[in-house]
């Protein structure tokens, strides 16, 4: 008859190779989990003790870890997309040119120009500026030395500099009518080859534009046509007269932009239909000058540069948004 064994007795009845082993496969359990050791070797069945030992590791499901391991090749490959973008950019050449462009925009804004770079890059019959060569008249002008009163609203150009009434006067007092800033038929641009005859394009260049009006005659003062007074009063025709009737008077480059603007809306040309439908808005007759609407009409010209270059600065941003700030 057999004699049961207690579990306390199995260590004393086991011969010690045995029980090395015992030991061997229970290390192994505790530190790699049960996945690791054979059914047939497990110390629960060898022993018949009930020992409970903690996982302390778990294999993963190998579909949950392929599609995990999936997710952040996807993520990878968007940063590494969105640095190589980055790199391409800078390296590129984009952000130099934006900073070339917005020089440029601002300048043009300014309306600063060397008549000296414009007269050296200009080559013999391919110039639509008449009087590409008098740079005694091209030279910029940013103070007349003008006093009085500034033009009413001449906060709303964003010229460089200031606007003196006075100079405004100078220049519509030598204005009668399209005719007197330029001789259409024979502009550079009537010249063109395989252009129309009988009706060529007039263009004329706003830095020619000024050479004329510095060079023309002055007509005489401007009067207000709702009261027949002069524009600015008496007194202030007094002081002034003498100084911008002269010939070859000092006239400022932003003044002349602000009277340029008022039919070219920021463009470089003008053309004589332009001229003439604005000029009846404000000139009513050759010697009346109605200053509201002629303000009206310089904030409307120069409103249209204004708006191409906010258009441009959001352009901008925007691109740049997208390339340097995560969505």
């Amino acid at each position: 008859m057999s004699r049961m064994v207690a579990p306390g007795d199995l260590f004393h009845t086991m011969p010690i190779s045995k029980l090395v082993f015992l030991l061997t496969i229970f290390s192994f359990r505790t530190f790699l989990g049960s996945a690791f050791v054979p059914n047939g070797l497990h110390p629960r069945a060898l022993c018949r003790t009930p020992l409970k030992v903690p996982h302390l590791y778990t294999m993963p499901d190998p579909e949950s870890m392929n599609l995990s391991s999936m997710l952040v090749s996807e993520k990878d490959y968007g940063e590494l997309f969105k640095t190589a973008a980055i790199v391409v950019t800078l390296g590129g050449g984009l952000i130099p040119a934006t900073i070339s462009a917005n020089s440029a925009m601002f300048k043009t804004l300014s309306g600063k120009k060397d008549a000296q770079e414009e007269i050296a890059n200009a080559k013999p019959g391919e110039s639509f500026d008449p009087t590409i060569g008098e740079t005694k008249y091209r030279r910029y002008v940013d103070d007349s030395g003008a006093e009085g009163p500034l033009l009413p609203f001449s906060s709303l150009l964003f010229a460089a500099e200031k606007i003196p009434l006075v100079d405004i006067i100078a220049i519509l007092g030598r204005i009668e009518s399209v005719d007197s800033i330029a001789d259409w038929s024979n502009l550079p641009s009537t010249r063109l080859p395989n252009v129309s005859k009988t009706d060529p394009p007039q263009w004329l260049p706003r830095r020619a534009f000024k050479v004329n009006v510095r060079k023309a005659k002055f007509k005489g003062w401007p009067n207000d046509p709702k009261t027949g007074q002069p524009i600015g009063g008496e007194d202030l025709k007094a002081a002034a007269l003498p100084s911008i009737s002269k010939k070859d008077p000092l006239i400022g480059d932003a003044a002349l932009d602000a009277v340029f603007d008022t039919w070219a809306w920021g463009a470089s040309i003008a053309t004589p239909d332009k001229v003439s439908a604005t000029l009846k808005l404000f000139k009513k007759s050759p010697s009346e000058v109605d200053l509201g609407a002629f303000v009206g009409a310089a904030v409307r010209g120069r409103s249209a540069t204004g708006i191409a270059a906010l258009t441009f600065i959001v352009i901008q941003i925007t691109v740049y948004g997208s390339l340097f700030v995560a969505p």
